[in-house]
């Protein structure tokens, strides 16, 4: 039986801050603080589209609920 699994697409943190808009340092200060997820591989720092997805679903919710995320 062959098996067959996908990953989800990793980015770059420069490529997350243009697909969100704003500075790379920004990305950098919310990692720093752990407010996303992330992976750090020979000091590069990279996301993983699933776990952003996650993430952003999570903030969607708290900002539909009136909270602050």
């Amino acid at each position: 039986m062959k098996r067959t699994e996908t990953l989800s697409q990793i980015f770059p943190e420069s490529k997350i801050a243009g697909l969100f808009g704003i500075a790379k340092a920004t990305i950098a200060r919310m990692r720093k603080r752990g407010e996303i997820p992330f992976a750090e591989i020979g000091g590069h720092f990279y996301y993983s589209e699933a776990h952003l997805v996650e993430w952003f679903d999570a903030r969607v919710q708290q900002t539909m609920n009136g909270e602050s995320p």
